[in-house]
């Protein structure tokens, strides 16, 4: 199932799904110093870099990148206001993995 086949078939109009893309972790990526190689190469791009985004702090991922390996990545909004406990479930539904900060900063 395609990522757009499957936000159809969770059938929420609440979100849209505005873009997939592929991404492939590079071979030497290691989570537990991903967070501070991107603080110490981007930070000064950011207005605001908040001390707290470190690797102690996220733990407790769901999941783990894995090097070498292409995920499909298809990023979501709501349309309408929601609780965060809606967009969770439309991630479960989905059967779609949650990657934190590590993940997000991956896609920079």
């Amino acid at each position: 199932m395609t990522f757009a086949n499957a936000i159809d078939a969770i059938n929420d109009d609440r979100f849209a799904l505005i873009r997939t893309f592929h991404l492939t972790i590079p071979d030497d990526y290691n989570p537990a110093h991903q967070l501070v190689l991107f603080s110490d190469k981007y930070r000064p791009e950011f207005r605001h870099f908040h001390d707290m985004i470190t690797h102690d702090h996220f733990l407790n991922s769901t999941h783990t990148l894995t090097p070498g390996r292409q995920y499909t990545v298809g990023l979501l909004v709501p349309r309408v206001i929601v609780r965060f406990d809606a967009c969770l479930q439309v991630v479960d539904r989905m059967n779609a993995l949650l990657v934190g900060p590590r993940g997000i900063m991956s896609m920079y």
